[in-house]
């Protein structure tokens, strides 16, 4: 089971630098796991063929998923995902990556579980609302969140 990360930064003083895998769920430089890593941490995305057709993605997703990446300036890696970031671990510390409900993004790293160092970054609260696995569609979450979201941006 990864690690939970309280967004302070950890492993930045080492040797070697800290891997960001970044996924779907976290196609922004906002994200606090890019703190939570170190300055010196290295982003990735994989570029997992298999599991883009499995999930039935349509081109106009893989290409926003694309060009939000390289507006992040995130390296692309090409391959299956745990075995790539088998193989890019070998020089590094830490694996950080940001929470997701989506079991299918969870699925691609159990087979690393207890072989590296996996820190999980949570992200900001957008308000009162806890996210559960159900609200992983945009729309079920935002029913649920929209009142609390917007009675918080109100107040500020």
């Amino acid at each position: 089971m990864p690690a939970s990360h309280d967004n302070d930064k950890v492993f930045s003083a080492s040797a070697t630098p800290n891997l960001i895998w970044v996924h779907e769920d976290a196609l922004r430089l906002e994200h606090p796991v890019f703190d939570a890593a170190g300055e010196e941490a290295r982003a990735v995305f994989i570029w997992d063929e298999a599991d883009l057709k499995r999930r039935g993605h349509s081109f106009n997703k893989l290409v926003f998923i694309y060009e939000c990446l390289q507006d992040m300036g995130v390296t692309i890696e090409k391959g299956e995902t745990s075995a790539v970031l088998r193989k890019l671990m070998a020089s590094h510390q830490a694996l950080f990556f940001a929470k997701t409900f989506n079991p299918e993004l969870r699925s691609l790293i159990t087979p690393l579980e207890g072989e590296i160092t996996m820190i999980e970054v949570a992200p900001e609260r957008l308000g009162d609302v806890e996210i559960t696995p159900e609200m992983a569609r945009f729309f079920r979450f935002w029913n649920k969140a929209k009142k609390s979201i917007l009675k918080a941006s109100t107040d500020a």
